[in-house]
């Protein structure tokens, strides 16, 4: 999971984060209240209105970071594509493949946390980190142009990643990411027959020295 620590002298606290948003909060069911749900290299919590994170905050350290090809999930080569539930947290909790399917004209199962950002470690937990990536639980609808170019998106996680660890030079190889779609009762639009609300912005603050 997340590493509040990561990055030397800095507390990048979540539970303080959210805590104006502590009541919409999913909660898991095992009981937990604080909602964290842990993966590799990563964490993330729900907004149980919304079913979306509210926000996912991602380590990422450069000195044993390792490409992942997305077609295979394994180091050094070619995407799995390969979508999972997370049977710690309630269906009812999240967007799953059923809206997707109905709406794959308009929406990618856009990342929260990119899908190249964890991968760091060893082999084996660099593979675990980008499979723990597709899980829904870290998924947005992102209408395709905006996910998919790097005018936009794609652009601003491919240059926290180029920038922040892999430019050359560079000596402090580690930092955090948080991120998460703006959830705007006001201004966001609904996905007709579906109920569900589409986030129309999103947000990205990147931590490092």
């Amino acid at each position: 999971g997340f590493d509040a620590k990561f990055i030397k002298g800095l507390d990048v606290d979540l539970a303080t984060i959210v805590a104006p948003r502590k009541a919409r909060i999913a909660p898991l069911l095992d009981g937990s209240a604080d909602g964290v749900l842990d993966y590799q290299n990563f964490s993330l919590i729900m907004d149980k209105k919304r079913a979306f994170a509210m926000i996912t905050a991602t380590n990422i350290d450069g000195v044993s970071y390792l490409a992942i090809d997305r077609k295979t999930g394994q180091v050094g080569e070619g995407e799995g594509e390969t979508w999972y539930k997370d049977r710690r947290i309630s269906e009812d909790l999240y967007v799953g493949q059923d809206f997707y399917s109905n709406w794959s004209h308009k929406f990618d199962r856009g990342h929260l946390t990119r899908r190249n950002d964890p991968t760091w470690g060893s082999e084996e937990e660099a593979e675990r980190a980008n499979a723990d990536t597709f899980h829904f639980t870290n998924c947005t609808p992102q209408h395709f142009r905006f996910n998919q170019s790097t005018r936009f998106w794609q652009g601003v996680e491919r240059y926290v990643l180029e920038k922040g660890i892999l430019e050359e030079g560079r000596v402090a190889k580690r930092i955090t990411v948080l991120q998460g779609p703006v959830l705007d009762d006001a201004n966001d639009l609904w996905a007709k027959n579906d109920e569900v609300q589409i986030p129309l912005q999103f947000w990205k603050v990147v931590v490092w020295k």
